[in-house]
This record gives C-alpha cells, sequence and structure tokens, in this order.
C-alpha cells in the first residue's frame, strides 16, 4: 500500500513538472547545471564549485571564497556547500552522519512509542521546529 502511494505521488509530480514549462526548465537545470551555467543553472554551479575548493580539509572557518558574491544565495539552503568549503569534506561527512543518526533515532523512538515503524511522524517531529514528541 505504501509503494503504490508513493509510487503514485511519484509520477504525478513527474506529470506537473513535465507539463509546465517552468518546472521542467527548473528541472533540467537542477539535472543539467553545466548547460544552464548562466543562468538557472549558476547557483547549481557555484554550489559545486565551492563544495570542490575546500577539498578534504578545507579552507578554514571563514575563509570561504564562494559565499562572497560567487555563491547567490548562500544563505539559504545553500548553505552546506559553504560548509563543505571552510570545513572540508569529513565535515561535511559527519554532518551527513549526524542527519542519518537524527532520522535513525526518529524511526526508533517512533516504532517503539506507537509499536509499528512509522517514518513520517518521526521524520516531521525530528525536523519541524517546535514540534518534537508531536507524532
Amino acid at each position: 500500500m505504501a509503494r503504490r502511494c508513493v509510487a503514485h505521488w511519484f509520477g504525478r509530480s513527474l506529470i506537473v513538472a513535465t507539463q509546465i514549462s517552468e518546472r521542467m526548465g527548473r528541472l533540467s537545470a537542477f539535472l543539467h547545471p553545466q548547460h544552464f551555467k548562466e543562468d538557472a543553472g549558476l547557483q547549481q554551479m557555484q554550489a559545486l564549485i565551492a563544495w570542490g575548493s575546500g577539498g578534504m580539509e578545507g579552507l578554514g572557518l571563514g575563509n570561504g571564497r564562494q559565499k562572497m558574491l560567487y555563491l547567490p544565495h548562500a544563505h539559504t539552503d545553500f548553505i552546506f556547500p559553504i560548509v563543505g568549503e571552510e570545513l572540508g569534506l569529513r565535515f561535511s561527512l559527519l554532518v551527513v552522519f549526524l542527519f542519518v543518526v537524527i532520522i535513525g533515532v526518529r524511526h526508533y523512538d517512533c516504532a517503539t512509542r506507537q509499536g509499528s515503524f512509522r517514518p513520517a511522524p518521526g521524520l516531521r517531529s525530528g525536523f519541524a521546529p517546535g514540534s518534537a514528541g508531536r507524532s
């Protein structure tokens, strides 16, 4: 039942994304940022440059270059490439690992409290501000 629901949602989303030209353009820019590096793919390309220039150890906290007007919206959802540039690949992997731990703890907590494995409430309450404990 859950797989069918997810497949249905994914199929509908894909149909909507391909039918509206603006969304299709954004989807194309996301999938192939190198072809759109002057307009719609600029943010993604600059994020990749930021992440790549950090290397394994990073440039040092506060020493990132891409946030200085190269990455247009570095303060929004593209803060992760800035973390990768300044603190390096090791710290970036640590951040990803901590997110996995948080999700795993929420899954375990939700499964033990309600007697069944229900990932959606665990994810929702794990990341929504002010909703800790509400499933």
